[in-house]
């Protein structure tokens, strides 16, 4: 047995329909009287599939119950109603008859389906007309919201609320809008309603006008509707146009969110507009002068100015004047201090400076600024401060190969050149001898006031060892010196006061060494002679052959203790 239910156009069946069909089906010929009673109890008057009159009759929290003229009662969802007169003890109410009692022996009938049988011919009309109907807005649902057309239910995809993307559609609900019918399905009584179809015709109609009307050059009104990275898009009542971020302001933004939003109603400029294509280039920051118009009126050589860094590079920093007038401070101009290479190490990005205008170049629209100008020059009085011979206090501020940077009092530096840190050793590199922060104390050798250089020295400290050293190492003079250092072509040896000296490899032995490694260590003692002093060279030369001039026994001996 198939039960015939309510479904858009299905056929509807009695409950007198079924039992009989149900009989004939199995053929029962057996004659009951109270299932005859029953029958006769519904009669060809049974109104099932139909819309018929009900009387409110009670209601619970959720349910309402209507009288509709039979035996059972039948029960309506609370949701079916929207108007609470119509819940009212006695009030008439029209109501569809789907069918008779139920298992809970209600008779089951629908206000909705009522209300969607006698409106559906007039749906049909409006959608295959266009017309445009109202609707309220009762609540949002999944992928769109629940509207009230006329009494029944109709869906409206977010989509379709407007032609621009909704962020919040709760904002919607109890609006009554206009909208149109654009599909129905009667079998599932699906009923669609869009409110964008009816401002896309419109902005159609607008299309056509403004394209004939456009020039460039025309300040018109616009909604943003889209926000990128590279500028903004506004509708300009059918057309879009495209603002670039260049065009927005004449001052530096990193994204277009900083001026507008999604909403914004603004003026715009008419740059460019391309018939062909249909683009339209769209200025905002062309509604003001630009701010270079008559800088000479503002700004002048010499002038101090306050203004904000926007942008920090390798050479400098770029600070904003006044929006759109940007200059540019050199690293070179930031401190009187050569040793500062960096601008982040003086400003950041974001804070307030004050400079002073160097010089205003209006043609390539730059100026450039400077901070160090604000105070003195130390280089004014230098000669005055570090006189030539003066020994000062100083801090190691950087170490490279050739030398010491020495910060001195006030911030300058001088350099301490690697021939200048000893009188007798060979420093191969100043962090030998120091290291960053170190607290020194430096000779002022010389002041190039107009290089800004000074010259520095360590080993000045102390008198020049090399003016007695022929006194102390006379030639010929037997003496013991450490081995520091083994070269291809001989030794470089240390004597007792840290003066270094040389053995070539001719005066480390009689016979021809092959490889002086193989009888040498550094750390070693050897015997010795002083041979030659070059004073002006600063150098000292030193032989063990000489040593054991006329003493072969000597030598023998020597020599093999170090061949071992």
């Amino acid at each position: 047995m198939s039960d015939k239910m309510l479904n858009g156009d299905a056929v509807f069946a009695s409950h007198e329909d079924v039992l009989k069909s149900w009989f004939e089906a199995e053929e029962q010929t057996i004659k009951d009287p109270e299932i005859d009673e029953y029958l006769e109890g519904f009669g060809t008057a049974s109104k099932v599939g139909q819309i018929v009159t009900a009387m409110v009759v009670s209601e619970t929290e959720n349910d309402v119950f209507v009288d509709v003229g039979y035996k059972s009662e039948g029960i309506i969802s609370k949701n079916e109603f929207r108007n609470d007169e119509e819940l009212e003890v006695g009030k008439e109410i029209e109501v569809f008859l789907e069918g008779l009692e139920d298992l809970d022996g209600n008779i089951r009938v629908s206000k909705t389906k009522a209300i969607f049988v006698q409106l559906w011919g007039k749906i049909e009309e409006i959608f295959e007309s266009g017309e445009i109907v109202k609707a309220k807005i009762l609540k949002r649902i999944k992928g769109g919201m629940l509207v009230d057309l006329m009494g029944v239910d109709a869906f409206l995809p977010g989509s379709q609320i407007d032609v621009r993307a909704v962020t919040d559609m709760d904002e919607w609900v109890n609006q009554e809008i206009d909208c149109k019918v654009v599909k129905i399905n009667k079998m599932r009584r699906n009923i669609v309603v869009s409110r964008r179809a009816i401002i896309e015709d419109q902005r159609s109609e607008l299309r056509g006008h403004l394209l004939k009307d456009i020039e460039e050059g025309q300040v018109r009104k616009g909604v943003v509707k889209n926000i990128t990275d590279y500028g903004i898009f506004i509708d300009l009542g059918g057309v879009d146009g495209l603002l670039h971020i260049t065009d927005m302001s004449w001052g530096r933004i990193s994204h277009p969110t900083e001026i507008v939003k999604v909403g914004d109603e603004i003026e715009v400029k008419i740059l460019s507009f391309d018939k062909v294509k249909e683009r339209i280039s769209l200025g905002l920051k062309q509604l003001e002068d630009h701010p270079w118009n008559e800088i000479d009126k503002k700004y002048s050589v010499g002038q101090e100015i306050n203004g904000k860094v926007v942008a920090i590079t390798d050479y400098g920093a770029f600070v904003e004047v006044e929006k759109g007038i940007e200059g540019l401070i050199h690293v070179s101009e930031m401190s009187w201090d050569s040793s500062i290479t960096h601008p982040n190490k003086i400003l950041k990005e974001g804070e307030s400076v004050q400079a002073k205008i160097l010089a205003i170049e209006e043609k390539d629209q730059k100026i450039s600024l400077g901070i160090k100008q604000l105070g003195e020059d130390p280089w004014a009085k230098i000669e005055e401060k570090f006189p030539a011979g003066e020994i000062v206090d100083g801090k190691v501020c950087n170490l490279t190969t050739f030398g010491v940077f020495v910060e001195l009092d006030g911030g300058i530096d001088g350099l301490v050149h690697i021939s200048d840190l000893s009188w007798t050793k060979k420093i191969n590199n100043p962090s030998e001898l120091f290291k960053k922060d170190d607290k020194i104390k430096v000779v002022i050798l010389g002041v190039d006031k107009t290089k800004r250089r000074i010259s520095l020295g360590y080993k000045q400290l102390e008198s020049d060892p090399w003016d007695a050293m022929a006194d102390k190492y006379p030639l010929g003079t037997d003496l013991e010196a450490k081995v520091i250092k083994i070269m291809g072509k001989g030794l470089i040896c240390e004597l007792d006061d840290y003066v270094e000296a040389i053995v070539p490899m001719k005066d480390v032995a009689r016979d021809k060494v092959a490889k002086l490694t193989s009888i040498f260590a550094e750390g070693d003692t050897i015997p010795a002679k002083i041979r030659d002093i070059d004073k002006k060279g600063r150098k000292i030369v030193i032989s063990i052959v000489d040593r054991f001039e006329g003493d072969d026994a000597g030598y023998e001996e020597w020599w093999a203790t170090v061949n071992k």
